[in-house]
């Protein structure tokens, strides 16, 4: 899957955000930005309820997880555009034999990239958010989601984070 497409938009998106919000004198929006991250995966898994083994509630309808999966894009994609002098224009997705597990890895990674970005060298920040991003895209098709899918939903959130921006209203 070639990203190229995305990192520019989420560039977009991310130079208006800064113009609009510009960052504080040291403010760590790196580490606000993988906080977020990690909100907005639980925030799908919890749209999922796949781990929610106590409720006969069912899952929230696709168009709702899929929205979600396009905000867990996009800060894995914003991220990206802070930590890597190269943007990686394809990512092989990786996916365990259950989403429960997926999103437990995922989270992992997150944990663990954080952990990089404070204390490691380059090599392992790219490789701990590769690894991060191949568990992203890999939670897709586990969702039921094709690439195409996720490329419209990603533009559409795009567009509802600019008139976000436009109304001042997040």
């Amino acid at each position: 899957m070639n990203l190229k497409k995305l990192f520019e938009l989420q560039r977009q998106l991310d130079e208006r955000i800064e113009q609009e919000h510009p960052r504080q004198d040291g403010e760590d929006r790196l580490e606000k930005k993988i906080l977020a991250l990690a909100v907005e995966v639980g925030e799908l898994a919890n749209e999922t309820r796949c781990f929610k083994f106590w409720s006969v509630k069912p899952p929230s309808e696709q168009a709702v997880i899929l929205e979600e999966y396009a905000d867990v894009l996009r800060f894995g994609l914003s991220i990206g555009l802070d930590i890597l002098d190269e943007m990686y224009l394809d990512f092989f997705p990786f996916h365990w034999d259950n989403i429960t597990r997926q999103f437990i890895e995922i989270f992992a990674r997150i944990g663990e990239l954080g952990f990089v970005i404070k204390t490691g060298g380059k090599r392992w920040i790219k490789y701990e958010y590769e690894q991060l991003m191949r568990l992203i895209f890999g939670l897709a098709p586990l969702l039921g989601f094709t690439w195409e899918q996720v490329m419209d939903a990603y533009l559409r959130k795009n567009a509802i984070n600019y008139e976000r921006q436009d109304s001042g209203v997040y």
